[in-house]
């Protein structure tokens, strides 16, 4: 019964705090990502990066560099936003399919699923994206 009672006063308390706009921890890096892009990381954000270089880390520490190469629309309907990016680094960034942590001058660090899509060329990597709008 006692933990009955923890989790609903922690419920109602976080629910309390975000009805009078105190910001949620969780939400944090994303704000932080957002403010940094000016705005959403939307597909038009990240459309403003194309061309420029990310630094990237892999969950197992290896470390590359990749270029936005392009960024994709995909067909989608309100209330979400759906699009690709595309890097492109050195053949020698042989990346693992996974989530990764990327860093950029202008958004900072954030994470990102990335997928090898180069097939038989390396270093070529896409992330699909679905946002709501």
């Amino acid at each position: 019964m006692s933990n009955r009672r923890k989790f609903f006063a922690a419920a109602t308390s976080g629910v309390a705090l975000a009805s009078i706009g105190a910001p949620l921890l969780a939400a944090a890096p994303a704000d932080t990502l957002a403010r940094r892009l000016g705005g959403s990381p939307s597909q038009g954000a990240f459309e403003a990066l194309q061309g420029q270089t990310f630094s990237v880390v892999a969950g197992n520490g290896q470390r590359a560099t990749l270029r936005l190469a392009a960024v994709e629309a995909r067909p989608s309907a309100k209330p979400v936003e759906q699009f690709s990016l595309r890097f492109e680094g050195a053949e020698t960034a042989d990346l693992a399919s996974g989530l990764h942590r990327l860093n950029h001058a202008q958004t900072g660090r954030f994470s990102l699923r990335l997928e090898p899509s180069g097939g038989n060329e390396a270093g070529i990597y896409r992330a699909d994206c679905s946002l709501l709008v």
